[in-house]
């Protein structure tokens, strides 16, 4: 062979050798790997991410030729961060690497190669987001004994090599203690989590040795820098209590009128059953109203029973037949925990108004109205005939006396749905007496002087009052001994169409206000 061509291809078989070396260690896996190993990001088939805080990257060209030495810039708008490296680049030792795209652009590995290669690649911050879930709801809270799930969601899966990527679940108790595993159920560990396939992962643990404070527990995402390239990072922790007693039930409102209604609110963890029953008082005097659907009720009946819905609530409504104190108990059937709360049912008080006085005169207009602390209508009866039938409590309603009887009344109420004015005595009646109303009038002069006499040629007027009455006729009479004309010689005439002549005569009609007053026009004597 010709020493040219010799020494040709002995200069050629090192790169040809460092090639394949190339392909053959960087070719992409499906897990984590160690910083001593580190990794190689810049092209499809080894990817080009990469989490801010891995210790040990390496960069190739598209075409997978390493770059030994040179920079990585920003790749976006105005922005101007440039960092230089030679050899493996620690991510973690750069305080001015930010998310983003970056260019890195320097020298080949191989010496042959006389020129500047580039390659895009995208930095990352870590992602150790952790959830907690009760029943596959988020929650904040466990009863003591319960299930509890965690969540942990992270990016981790970029970091590919030989190795699993594992991370730790942090838990530290309310006094910052770390819980040992043996705490949260057998065959359950929080460390050594793989999460390689995706960067997720759920575990579930049982909280029957965790300690119950009005403190909380706190979790949070530890990754194991030896199989995450050096990464070291804790992501941000969550809190969630554990509880002695998984319920609490509430009366709204706690003291309610017989055959009202009463809302009982429970607070659980989702989707968990519960029972509510009667645990001191008859039970046959409660009921409790079927419900639309989930969080309440299944059926109605003298106790409750149902699953409380996805933010671990329930609500049932129930009324009292009688009166008396209730404890009313709910229980939650995962751990059996209970709480319970009373409530007092008491006598309905109706009432009857605008009848204060008692006694009225016929012909008065009466203004009736009912009142009642349970109920929305009512029926009211006059002397057993009905008045008003099934009309809105609260409202007015007017009593005319005119065409009643003098003598005792008796003014009965019904309120209703409550009462059945069929076959119920009344909730309330009120007993007034009617009599007949009086006349008083007097005549007075001018300037309101009260007067026995008046001259003639004067003017006067006649007011007094008369009860129950709407109009009120004034006759006057001439003296005797006098002229026998009264003040109107044709006023008797004239309003009988002259059928009746009656010099000594005068009439006059004058209205009445509903306090019973009257007065006249003025008078001429």
């Amino acid at each position: 062979m010709d020493k040219k061509v010799l020494q040709s291809v002995r200069a050629a078989l090192p790169a040809a050798v460092a090639l394949i070396l190339i392909f053959t260690l960087f070719a992409p896996v499906k897990a984590g790997v160690s910083p001593e190993v580190g990794r190689v990001i810049g092209n499809a088939s080894l990817g080009s991410t990469a989490i801010i805080g891995e210790t040990n990257l390496s960069f190739v060209n598209a075409s997978g030729v390493l770059i030994s030495e040179g920079v990585i810039k920003s790749n976006w708008q105005d922005s101007h961060i440039i960092i230089s490296f030679k050899g493996p680049f620690d991510s973690s030792e750069e305080p001015k690497l930010v998310e983003g795209e970056y260019k890195v652009e320097g020298t080949a590995a191989n010496a042959t190669i006389n020129a500047t290669i580039s390659t895009i690649i995208y930095f990352v911050l870590p992602k150790l987001d952790a959830n907690v879930k009760v029943k596959g709801e988020d929650f904040s809270w466990v009863t003591q004994g319960g299930n509890i799930t965690f969540e942990a969601h992270t990016y981790l899966s970029i970091i590919k090599g030989p190795l699993p990527n594992n991370i730790t679940y942090k838990l530290l108790d309310p006094d910052g203690l770390r819980v040992p595993e043996e705490d949260v159920g057998e065959n359950v560990s929080l460390e050594n989590i793989d999460v390689s396939e995706n960067g997720e992962n759920t575990v579930t643990i049982n909280t029957a040795k965790l300690d119950t404070d009005t403190r909380p527990y706190r979790l949070s995402i530890e990754t194991d820098p030896e199989t995450n390239n050096g990464l070291d990072e804790e992501g941000p922790a969550v809190s969630f209590e554990v509880r002695s007693v998984g319920v609490e039930i509430k009366a709204k409102p706690e003291e309610q009128t017989v055959t009202e209604e009463i809302v009982f609110s429970v607070s659980t963890t989702p989707h968990t059953f519960i029972s509510l029953n009667v645990t001191r008082g008859e039970e046959l005097n409660v009921w409790f109203n079927e419900g639309a659907g989930i969080g309440e009720p299944k059926t109605g009946g003298h106790s409750a029973f149902g699953i409380s819905d996805e933010d671990g609530l329930f609500k049932a409504v129930a009324s009292f037949t009688e009166t008396g104190n209730y404890d009313i108990t709910a229980t939650e059937h995962e751990v059996q925990t209970e709480d319970r709360i009373s409530v007092k049912i008491t006598v309905l008080e109706p009432e009857l108004t605008g009848l204060e006085e008692g006694v009225y005169y016929i012909g008065e207009i009466l203004e009736i109205s009912g009142s009642a602390d349970a109920g929305d209508r009512m029926t009211i009866k006059i002397d057993d005939d009905v008045f008003k039938e099934n009309v809105e409590l609260g409202d007015v309603y007017y009593l005319y006396t005119e065409d009643l009887s003098p003598g005792t009344h008796e003014i009965e109420m019904w309120v209703l749905p409550i009462s059945d004015p069929e076959t119920d005595l009344p909730d309330v009646s009120e007993t007034i007496v009617l009599i007949r109303g009086g006349l008083f009038a007097e005549t007075y002069a001018k300037d309101d002087i009260h007067t026995g006499f008046v001259a003639r040629g004067d003017d006067f007027i006649v007011k007094g009052t008369v009860p129950g009455r709407d109009r009120v006729d004034i006759l006057t009479i001439a003296p005797k001994g006098g002229g026998r004309v009264g003040l109107n010689p044709d006023d008797i005439f004239g309003e009988t169409d002259g059928k009746m002549n009656a010099p000594g005569l005068t009439h006059h009609t004058c209205g009445v206000t509903e306090d019973g007053e009257f007065k006249t026009t003025w008078i001429k004597a």
